[in-house]
């Protein structure tokens, strides 16, 4: 740990994970059989705000470009990519029909261009499409979203 200039990439909401990957690159791992930590959820938490900008879809693209060559053969990491950016844009999809917080689409272009990537709208509107589908004709899941955001909202 003391080789590393600095211990966490600030820049990445999970860098914690980041940190663990590149420094098993060259280490051996031990486990811990004692829970170390807890997280607590609330509207102004820093998971909750990660929850409702998708960072968690971001770190894991993150991930993978800067460690999956290092972990995965060839096909798991060509799996896990695409894995990855389905989960992404059917997350973004979700939320181009939503009210967004205010800066929520300038933080995923940002986000995306420090990874050297940019967002393809033509794939946030295909997976807005397959939402509107899935809420239609889906009734079910439809009215237990429903329902779990009236609850939601309610607490």
């Amino acid at each position: 740990m003391r080789k590393r200039p600095a211990f966490y990439n600030e820049a990445n909401p999970e860098c914690d994970i980041e940190a663990c990957l590149d420094i098993l690159r060259d280490s051996d791992f031990g486990f811990v059989h004692q829970v170390l930590t807890f997280t607590r959820e609330h509207s102004e938490a820093e998971s909750s705000v990660n929850n409702r900008l998708g960072t968690s879809y971001l770190a894991s693209l993150e991930h993978l470009t800067k460690y999956g060559r290092v972990y995965l053969n060839n096909s798991e990491y060509e799996q896990c990519v695409q894995r990855n950016w389905q989960q992404y844009y059917s997350f973004l999809g979700a939320k181009a029909l939503q009210k967004s917080e205010k800066g929520f689409w300038d933080f995923q272009r940002r986000a995306l261009g420090r990874l050297g990537y940019s967002i393809s709208k033509t794939k946030v509107m295909r997976y807005a499409l397959a939402e509107v589908f899935d809420l239609t004709l889906n009734p079910l899941n439809t009215s237990k979203k429903i329902l779990r955001k009236i609850r939601t909202s309610l607490l």
